[in-house]
């Protein structure tokens, strides 16, 4: 038994050391040493968000008031969303999400996390939110890299909105100038083919024929 992020670190880096940050219904920054160790980032007290945390951020911003001339569009899309006319009908309805089951919440709020991302450059206050969301990611590998034992760290990104290219521009900026430096690498293979990899490991079958086959 696992945690889903080995699974997808074992995909993603064929079982190489280095990071990999998943980034989309779910969040978790999870590094493997040279040494074989699984930390993630909430070992050093940290944690980025997936998709409703960007949401979060954003419609906070727009009940804070700070949606400008260029956010009209992306404000009115949100409010279409929750089919509420007004911002204050907006803040009404987010508080009334109380009273309803977690899960269905946060998966009306992850809905809306393709709109920020693909509105990211169009609209200040979406582009706000992406890079706000893209830094606290970044502080993740950043506080893990020095633990992994290699210059450069690989890190790898998986999830709809890790890997969406308003995220990746920011979070690519973001990491550029640390040390170990940070190089960002395409996912090998998919979590569920992670999840295959290791089974055939399990089983004694060799890295190398699964590779071939």
């Amino acid at each position: 038994m696992v945690n889903d992020a080995v699974i997808a670190h074992r995909g993603a880096l064929l079982g190489r050391p280095g990071v990999i940050v998943v980034g989309g219904t779910g969040s978790m920054i999870l590094a493997i040493t040279e040494a074989g160790e699984q930390i993630e980032s909430g070992r050093l007290e940290h944690y980025a968000g997936g998709a409703r945390h960007l949401v979060f951020d954003a419609m906070q911003r727009i009940l804070l008031g700070r949606a400008g001339d260029q956010d009209v569009w992306l404000v009115d899309a949100i409010l279409d969303h929750w089919q509420v006319a007004t911002i204050g009908e907006l803040r009404r309805r987010m508080v009334d999400q109380g009273g309803l089951d977690r899960n269905e919440v946060k998966r009306k709020y992850g809905d809306l996390a393709p709109l920020i991302t693909g509105a990211a450059d169009r609209s200040p206050l979406a582009a706000a939110a992406v890079a706000t969301l893209a830094t606290r990611t970044a502080d993740g590998v950043r506080l893990l890299a020095p633990l992994i034992g290699t210059d450069p760290v690989a890190v790898a990104l998986v999830g709809s909105v890790a890997t969406a290219n308003a995220f990746v521009d920011r979070f690519a900026a973001a990491v550029a100038p640390e040390s170990p430096s940070i190089r960002i690498v395409p996912a090998a293979l998919d979590p569920l083919r992670g999840a295959a990899l290791m089974a055939y490991e399990q089983i004694g079958w060799a890295t190398a024929h699964f590779r071939s086959s």
